[in-house]
């Protein structure tokens, strides 16, 4: 029955990774065409006579008074297109990953990773996320770490994910999260801590099975942390958990040094 029960899992997530996989090489396509003509097509704006009198949105609404100038809407524009270009080749790794755990494929991309310049980049790509759900937000990274031995865009993927819960935890900005990294012997440490809603303690081992979710009610799926977990068993790290409902949530993740033999 379990072995019957897993087969049908596996084609199912088979068949969302494929349904997933469509759409997302349309964005991918689309990204790439507005990546080639936007950056030209408002080169051609800035060079009108009356360009400093342009603005983009209507400067009669609430909103938008006034309206966003030329030179403001370039640099938001092309930040925007670079946050979908990484959000799109994140869910082609995810699908990738679904794909490699149903066929049980040994990842071949590891390489050198410098976590904390993994984290820096996650945390550069989310900072509306953050901004708009936290009050406070903090970074205590230990320079000079040594690298670890990984896949790069997985382990981003983890960090978002840890993010993401840690943003959704908050309700309404009224709490901290906090960032940390630092050597713990042999293993370099990462914990993502966050002042949030906290999960109950019969909850907590279930959180990273498949499909469980605390926010169901929310458009939660339960694969984000079933995810993260089996991307750092395959990295030889462990990830755990500390919890207290209405303080908070603190993840550890220990992933081996690169140093140690990986």
């Amino acid at each position: 029955m379990k072995m019957d029960k897993m087969a049908s899992l596996g084609a199912m997530v088979a068949g969302m990774a494929h349904e997933v996989n469509n759409p997302n090489q349309g964005i991918t396509l689309d990204l790439h065409y507005l990546n080639e003509t936007l950056p030209e097509i408002l080169s051609l704006l800035e060079k009108l006579d009356d360009s400093r009198d342009v603005t983009i949105g209507s400067p009669d609404t609430e909103e938008s008074r006034g309206g966003t100038d030329l030179k403001d809407f370039r640099e938001n524009a092309l930040s925007a297109l670079k946050e979908m270009d990484e959000s799109t080749r994140r869910i082609d790794h995810i699908v990738k990953e679904l794909k490699r755990l149903v066929r049980g494929k040994e990842n071949s991309g590891y390489s050198d990773v410098d976590i904390n310049s993994t984290v820096r980049t996650v945390c550069d790509l989310s900072r509306h996320m953050i901004r708009s759900s936290a009050l406070s937000f903090t970074l205590e990274l230990t320079e000079k770490l040594p690298p670890v031995r990984g896949d790069q865009i997985a382990l981003e993927q983890v960090v978002l994910n840890l993010l993401q819960n840690a943003c959704q935890s908050l309700a309404g900005k009224k709490g901290g999260i906090r960032i940390s990294t630092s050597l713990d012997r042999d293993m370099l440490l990462l914990r993502i801590e966050d002042e949030g809603s906290g999960i109950a303690p019969e909850d907590i081992h279930r959180i990273t099975d498949p499909f469980f979710t605390t926010r169901s009610g929310s458009g939660g799926t339960g694969l984000g942390l079933s995810i993260s977990a089996g991307i750092i068993r395959d990295h030889r790290g462990k990830i755990s958990f500390e919890s207290e409902l209405k303080v908070g949530t603190a993840v550890s993740v220990r992933l081996p040094l690169s140093t140690f033999g990986n």
